[in-house]
């Protein structure tokens, strides 16, 4: 945040935002500020919240031209230090007085990415340089979210080993879009999509509602056989729909509807 009349405010509306979205500042040293979704405990939805704080953020500053506002992303493993006295459970809340420490590559790059100059664009069109309110991820970070948000692939620029992309907006197509069509091979679930098939068959037997619950900890592959299994329905004339219920998103209690409608 460039430095203004309006810097103090800025910041504080930047956190609230960051924290609606269940992310940790962990440093509001102006003019800059850095923040971490993760901690103290991981979940599927990080980068998704991420960009969404990350959008609402550029947008709500966008309009006072006193302010530039750079914004780098990136995902990845970081290193969290707890001080003997900090309770695990208010982790988030103790990184104001310095009980957490947060470090890594992603936090590195991140800030690289708010901090160098903008990459040029590669194609999809040339974006206006020097504009005042940006957004800049690494490829690893929008993976499997480019339904989400209309992204803009640019050189490398500040990063050497991840391709680098301009977060333009939300796409109208995220509550409920379809899943992104890049992905790696899916092999080794063959049980568990035929206990879902025979759940499916199951169903069309029956009146009422059939539900099925996949349960996982985070990051074995939940979502991705879901997507998968939806997509084999797709493929045999099946009816299918997509929504998103996270408990960060309590603010908006209807919000899982929305993309179903």
């Amino acid at each position: 945040l460039a430095q203004s009349e309006h810097a103090r405010d800025a910041m504080a509306q930047a956190i609230a935002i960051i924290e609606d979205k269940g992310g940790s500042v962990i440093d509001r040293q102006a003019p800059v500020l850095k923040a971490v979704f993760g901690l103290p405990l991981a979940r599927e939805s990080d980068a998704r919240r991420c960009l969404e704080a990350a959008v609402d953020l550029r947008d709500a500053l966008s309009d006072d031209p006193a302010l530039s506002v750079r914004i780098g992303v990136d995902a990845g493993i970081l290193r969290t230090r707890i001080s003997a006295d900090a309770d695990a459970s208010a982790a988030a809340e103790a990184d104001a007085n310095g009980a957490v420490s947060v470090s890594g590559e992603a936090l590195e790059q991140a800030a690289s990415l708010s901090g160098a100059a903008a990459p040029s664009a590669a194609r999809q069109g040339e974006a206006a340089e020097g504009e005042p309110c940006e957004i800049f991820a690494t490829e690893r970070t929008v993976r499997r979210l480019e339904h989400r948000f209309i992204l803009q692939v640019l050189d490398q620029g500040a990063s050497q080993d991840q391709q680098v992309m301009r977060v333009c907006a939300r796409s109208s197509a995220a509550d409920g879009g379809a899943a992104p069509g890049r992905q790696s091979a899916f092999g080794g679930r063959a049980p568990f999509l035929a206990a879902l098939r025979a759940s499916w068959a199951e169903a069309q037997g029956v009146q009422g509602l059939r539900t099925v619950s996949i349960q996982g900890p985070p990051g074995v592959g939940k979502t991705r056989l879901a997507d998968e299994f939806l997509q084999m329905l797709e493929g045999e004339g099946g009816c299918t729909a997509r929504t998103v219920c996270d408990r960060y998103d309590r603010s908006a209690p209807l919000e899982p509807l929305h993309g179903l409608i």
